[in-house]
């Protein structure tokens, strides 16, 4: 769990964006929830009332929760019959989230705990009987409700204090998010102004340059960054070299997986290799993060070395 005064930090970079969206608050069945357990869970749904985010509470009618909260209001409870009622709900009322009570930090499966997870992956997982227990049927409820509009559905642990505010306001999380094919969650695109301090930030220790933002600056167009919910958590500079685009300055945060920035800005660079009909891509070995050149997953990418230009150079033909 991360520190107090950096879940304020980030959340505070959030907040407009979240702003006038409605997040829907139930129960699943994983791990048990009592009403005495959501003391600290309400003092934050409050807290996001307060700015502005309109939050629904299910409860079911055998299992009543909210109602048994002093002080909650009952215009903000919905009585639920079933599980599918929790996604039909969220559809009517337009939810931009919804947030599941757990007992438990993360969904785990047969790939150990997940963080983050898209529908399309999380339906695989179900598949492959990866998922299992209470955690198959959320996670079944989750890809249906992605599939029906919902763009991100959280699971977290209500008894752990600051866990919703982590999982909603901070890169880290604090549990499990699955997240539709529809919402933008994770993109590779084109640099743009607001991007810079944070490209400045990851090329700042090896960039040799007594001004790091004013080069960036200039060759701005030529950049692009792997971005998670708006945020910059990987870049790399490309230039056009005759029938080739080379990858310089490969980078990601010290906040996201490691192997997953890199890995996706490379596939990207490579589409866009073969979308602007070049014949091969070039990755200096100088400009890659140590040990990334034995990793299997830029093995499985083809890259052979070779030395081209003085130097030795990982090679894609395209």
């Amino acid at each position: 769990m991360v520190a107090e005064g950096s879940v304020i930090r980030e959340a505070v970079q959030y907040l407009t964006k979240y702003q006038n969206i409605t997040i829907l608050f139930a129960p699943c069945g994983i791990g048990a929830i009592r009403p005495h357990d959501l003391e600290y869970l309400m003092a934050d749904i409050s807290l996001l009332a307060g700015v502005g985010i309109t939050p629904i509470l299910g409860e079911y009618a055998e299992e009543p929760l909210w109602t048994k909260v002093h002080g909650v209001p009952s215009d903000a409870i919905v009585v639920l019959k079933e599980d599918r009622e929790v996604v039909d709900i969220a559809r009517k009322k337009g939810v931009a989230k919804i947030c599941f009570l757990c007992g438990t930090d993360f969904v785990h499966s047969s790939q150990g705990a997940l963080n983050d997870i898209s529908d399309e992956e999380a339906e695989k997982l179900l598949l492959a009987e990866g998922v299992k227990g209470d955690a198959r049927r959320v996670v079944e409820l989750a890809v249906m409700a992605c599939r029906q509009g919902i763009p991100r559905v959280h699971l977290f642990n209500a008894h752990r204090r600051d866990a919703l505010l982590c999982e909603l306001f901070t890169r880290h999380g604090a549990g499990t998010m699955i997240y539709g094919h529809g919402s933008l969650y994770k993109e590779v695109r084109a640099a743009v102004e607001m991007d810079l301090l944070g490209i400045s930030s990851m090329l700042r220790p090896i960039i040799r340059t007594k001004s790091v933002a004013a080069w960036i600056t200039r060759l701005l167009p030529q950049f692009r960054v792997f971005a998670v919910d708006g945020e910059v958590e990987g870049c790399m500079h490309l230039t056009s070299r005759g029938k080739s685009i080379e990858v310089r300055h490969l980078a990601h945060s010290s906040r996201f997986n490691a192997s997953e920035v890199l890995e996706t800005l490379l596939k990207s660079a490579i589409e866009e290799t073969k979308a602007r009909a070049l014949a091969r891509i070039e990755v200096p070995t100088n400009d890659i993060p140590a040990l990334m050149g034995i990793q299997p997953w830029f093995t499985r990418l083809g890259f052979s070395k070779e030395r081209a230009g003085g130097g030795k150079t990982w090679i894609k033909k395209c």
